[in-house]
């Protein structure tokens, strides 16, 4: 019985697997297509990294102090296109999709570590020529800030000028993983 049952529930995820990939294109949504557009791919550990770089909309970007948009779980760096316009009038943003996440690669065999995420940061800024920045970081953005910020204190790679944190946890011993995080956990379902 309970065979059938676990077998039945598996197929049931099939079918609903099959029918949303095909029902949602995130192409399809203009927004999405035009952040997807108006963004670049940088090459981190053999893997295509989506990030937003204001600069292709506005050359005159560069003259602004920049600042690098850290997004959430499990969303993406399109979380900030409402804010956007905003941001660029006194801003060069930097919005990259983390390894894993939004028009960024998913790769199986990748360690997904808030470390992993920051050294990925690392080397996109570095490509920029990008030294000294402002952040503003959302939800597990904060954790990888707070990397940040430690790692500027050990090697000076780069100057963060300040840091806006935003709705996640600024104390990682407080931290209470919901089942399904704990689920992704596993290396053979998640990270």
């Amino acid at each position: 019985m309970d065979y059938v049952l676990i077998i039945f529930i598996l197929i049931i995820g099939i079918i609903i697997k099959k029918l949303c990939t095909k029902a949602i294109n995130p192409y399809q949504f203009t927004k999405v297509r035009l952040w997807a557009e108006e963004g670049n791919y940088f090459n981190f550990c053999g893997h295509p990294v989506f990030y937003y770089d204001s600069v292709v909309r506005d050359r005159s970007a560069m003259s602004k102090p920049t600042l690098l948009l850290l997004h959430g779980y499990p969303t993406s760096s399109i979380d900030w296109i409402c804010m956007r316009d905003e941001l660029e009038k006194r801003f060069h943003i930097v919005a990259p999709d983390y390894i894993g996440y939004g028009l960024s690669a998913k790769p199986i065999l990748f360690s997904y570590t808030i470390s992993s995420q920051v050294n990925m940061l690392e080397k996109l800024m570095n490509s920029l020529k990008l030294n000294q920045f402002h952040i503003m970081a959302h939800d597990v953005g904060d954790s990888i800030a707070q990397e940040m910020l430690a790692r500027q204190i050990d090697d000076r790679k780069f100057l963060i000028l300040s840091v806006v944190f935003l709705n996640g946890g600024l104390f990682p011993e407080s931290h209470r993983p919901f089942f399904m995080m704990k689920i992704l956990k596993i290396d053979i379902l998640g990270a």
